[in-house]
């Protein structure tokens, strides 16, 4: 079983009854494997080996990997190299009996001996070459015989051996083969398990990938945690259900590998790489249901379980094996002492936390009560426990804690607490991101709950869920629409949001090397990042479309949003072909892409991008450059539109468009720069506004020529800005006096100062000459209330009304609270 040969967290597992199945499970030697002629020895281990008359079983394996040498290392008494017998080249017969193991006498005395005992060894010489790859089994069904297994007892009956908890024995020639190592969880229906993914095996891996499969119908997918120790392992490197193409429920690819240029990683047996969270459906209570590595992703045959290491430039098949794990789901009508948890509200990192552990509704006459707590150590730290109110004292045992389990043990006199009321509470800060933890009660016969010393009823827990507030993550805008012809220099700006004391930052960046090639000479400008170089940039790989960026800060920075931190430039290629539309974004590979902040805690808070789209345009055409203006609302202005390297045009159709909403087109105004333009105004007044011409002869115009005006009447938002396009449906169309050509556009923009508006002016006149009872009274709209009225009368007023004026001229200024004020003076 995965217990005996994988160091696991420990925790508190079913008890099996006194007469259950043997296990038998093939062990293989810790360290490095054996090579082509070497010999391998392997333990045969056994649990529930109690009271056993005799065994017969088969050992298989593949012939061309391993040749059968010899067994020795013999633990049962009447065990000698006699009891083994070679049925042909792939198979092993071992047929045991005790020394008084005659099922049919009643007084026989069968063997019993402890969990994890070694009854014998058996050993093979390696004969495949490197890599080459078997599983030595016990088959749980086999010709001429399966497993055979008498106890006293049980007469002659065949009890058989427990083949859910055999683990398969992979052996790989002069490499180790690599082994996932799958947990077993437990909860109750509703409940978010989170299951440990561990390594075995991993030696100088430069890839590997596998999928994962389990019963949709018991457990949706809900997210993943990585705890960084393994490089280059990020979110896309899964693909999940609802995100990923092809990915169905019930199961999710990994894929990852080393970054470049290192060789391989290693990592310890037994560490962690990520763990799957799952959450329970309803109706899968009283359930079990197996975690484990398929053959292939369902629905895509070519995805199966693969690894590769750096052996002679790359060796892409390593054996790739697994303990699988398995989900064990609480009863559908639980009985017992109610226990529950409450893990309160969401909360951040770096806080602290405290969850009540409460009494339930039966919480009467308690005299012994004993459980297990469990919860996800990469997100929860323990810190201790408080507020303990049961008499005498709870006696907690925190040895496993970093592991996520505290046990609890109490007895005393009988005792009764109303439902709801606090017994004690659980304690941590929250050190993880990536989801929520669970806190569950490890439900199983353990536990202990006994109401006036009498049987133990066991416990009813209802579990909790820790919600972790997860922090913004840096957004990096990338310059987009950007367009060329062949020979042009395009520039993409990088620029920050959520920029807030980052410690570290590394990412990837993929573009088509044939659409762009990048300018190793001079290419990366404007580098204003904090302790940032030309070196921190990645090049090795821009010839074939990649660069990496990798930075550390000399110390924490924070920058404004839209604040740019370089910029990179690229050529297109002279052959490059035009109408070629393509992306520079952020990928994963060869490097993940991450961000550290001072408040992480070293993990990665993420790193989201605007993919920048590109184009490549004919080398001939010209360039439509829309400008920008800006005016008071409800003003009208006029957005000059200007050509560039118009030269031999023989004909172009566009469309123009806006947000109709806030600009009101009013007129387009046609110097006739281009003769015979065409005004098409039929896209009113929904925003679009279509022009064509044809120039036959061809036509030229200097650079910086307005060709026509657009006049608006500005409605929207005060303090916004609105874009003027040129759209892409349809196309632009440009042909030359040298064949089709290409318009290239910069986008306009016009933006909407706010302004005050005096609406009314309410004027009550004198009732009689020189009477002094005038009184004035102004409304006003537009800017940001409340208004600061000013009227220049003796003494001064400064509501939106004056009174005591008499007959003649008053003044009135008005502020509002913008940033300077808007103003007015009437």
């Amino acid at each position: 079983m995965k217990k005996i040969i994988a160091t696991l967290v420990v925790g508190l597992a079913l008890t099996t009854a006194a007469f259950a199945q043997p296990t038998i499970n093939i062990v293989p030697p810790v360290g490095d494997a054996a090579c082509i002629g070497e010999e391998i020895c392997m333990d045969v281990v056994v649990e529930n080996f109690t009271d056993i008359l005799s065994t017969r079983f088969f050992i298989q394996w593949d012939s061309t990997v391993l040749r059968f040498n010899n067994t020795m290392a013999y633990n049962l008494p009447n065990m000698a190299a006699g009891n083994f017998i070679l049925v042909n080249s792939g198979r092993l017969l071992v047929d045991w009996m005790a020394i008084n193991g005659d099922c049919s006498n009643p007084t026989s005395v069968g063997e019993t001996v402890a969990d994890g005992m070694v009854i014998f060894q058996v050993c093979f010489e390696v004969l495949g070459n490197y890599g080459a790859a078997t599983e030595i089994i016990i088959p749980a069904t086999a010709t001429p015989i399966t497993p055979d297994i008498k106890r006293k007892g049980a007469g002659c009956t065949n009890i058989g051996i427990e083949d859910s908890g055999i683990d398969t024995a992979l052996v790989s020639s002069c490499v180790s083969p690599f082994i996932i190592d799958i947990s077993d969880e437990q909860g109750n229906e509703g409940d978010l398990i989170c299951i440990d993914f561990r390594v075995f095996g991993m030696d100088a891996l430069t890839s590997f990938q596998f999928p994962i499969i389990w019963d949709a119908n018991k457990a949706m997918y809900e997210n993943i945690f990585i705890p960084q120790n393994l490089t280059n392992l990020a979110q896309s490197s899964f693909g999940v259900p609802g995100q990923a193409a092809g990915v169905l429920p019930g199961t999710v690819t990994v894929s990852w590998n080393a970054p470049i240029p290192q060789n391989g990683i290693s990592l310890p047996d037994s560490t962690l790489i990520f763990q799957l969270c799952l959450r329970l459906k309803d109706g899968s209570c009283n359930m079990a249901f197996p975690i484990v590595i398929g053959d292939q992703q369902p629905g895509q045959p070519f995805f199966t379980p693969q690894a590769s290491n750096d052996f002679q430039n790359g060796f892409n098949d390593i054996a790739v094996g697994q303990f699988a794990g398995e989900v064990a789901v609480g009863p559908c009508n639980p009985t017992g002492l109610q226990l529950s948890a409450d893990c309160g509200p969401p909360d951040t990192l770096n806080s602290q936390i405290c969850v009540p552990v409460l009494a339930g509704g039966n919480f009467q006459n308690v005299t012994d009560l004993a459980f297990l707590m469990e919860w996800n150590p990469t997100v929860l730290a323990f810190t201790g426990t408080q507020n303990e109110d049961l008499p005498g004292g709870i006696a907690f045992n925190p040895a496993n804690t970093g592991n996520g389990i505290l046990s609890m043990a109490w007895d005393g006199n009988a005792t009764s607490r109303n439902n709801g009321d606090v017994l004690f509470e659980v304690c941590f800060d929250i050190i993880g991101l990536g989801g929520n933890s669970p806190f569950t009660f490890i439900n199983n016969s353990e536990d202990l709950a006994q109401i006036n010393n009498g049987a133990n009823i066991g416990i009813n827990p209802t579990n909790c869920e820790v919600e972790v507030i997860q922090p913004a993550g840096v957004i990096m805008d990338i310059t987009d629409d950007l367009q060329g012809r062949p020979g042009d220099t395009l520039c993409f700006d990088f620029s920050v949001n959520n920029f807030v004391d980052v410690e570290s930052m590394q990412f990837s960046l993929a573009f088509e090397p044939n659409d762009i090639a990048f300018i190793l000479a001079g290419g990366i400008q404007n580098l204003t990042l904090a302790g940032a170089t030309v070196g921190n940039f990645g090049l090795l790989g821009a010839s074939g479309g990649q660069i990496t960026f990798s930075w550390t800060a000399p110390s924490p920075v924070t920058l404004p949003d839209g604040e740019r931190i370089f910029t990179l430039c690229f050529r297109i290629p002279d052959d490059a072909q035009p109408g070629n539309c393509d992306l520079l974004q952020i990928a994963d590979v060869p490097i993940e892409a991450e961000v550290i902040t001072t408040s992480s805690n070293g993990e990665n808070v993420g790193l989201t991008d605007s993919d920048s789209r590109y184009c490549i345009l004919s080398p001939e055409g010209f360039y439509l450059e829309i400008g920008s203006i800006s005016g008071d609302i409800q003003d009208t202005v006029c957005l000059p539109v200007k050509v560039s390297e118009f030269d031999g045009i023989t004909g172009g159709s566009f469309t123009l468009n806006w947000n109709p909403g806030s600009l009101a087109l009013v007129e387009v105004n046609d110097p006739g720069v281009i003769p015979g333009l065409n005004i098409g105004l039929n896209g009113q007044p929904v925003g679009n506004v279509d022009f064509d011409f044809s120039a036959p002869a061809g036509l030229a115009l200097a650079d910086s020529t307005v060709a026509f005006e657009l006049c608006f009447e500005l409605l929207g938002r005060p303090d916004s800005c609105y874009a003027v396009n040129v759209s892409d449906i349809p196309q632009p169309a440009v042909t030359t006096i040298n064949g089709d050509g290409s318009l290239l556009d910069s986008p306009g923009e016009v933006c909407i100062n706010d302004r005050l508006f005096l609406i009314d002016t309410i004027i009550n006149p004198e009732t009689c000459p020189g009477s002094g009872d005038g009184s004035a009274r102004v409304v006003v709209e537009g800017g940001i209330g409340p208004y600061i009225y000013s009227w220049e009368t003796q003494p001064p007023q400064f509501l939106d009304s004056a009174r005591f004026l008499t007959e003649g001229f008053v003044v009135v200024t008005i502020l509002d609270q913008s940033r300077p004020p808007l103003k007015i003076t009437d």
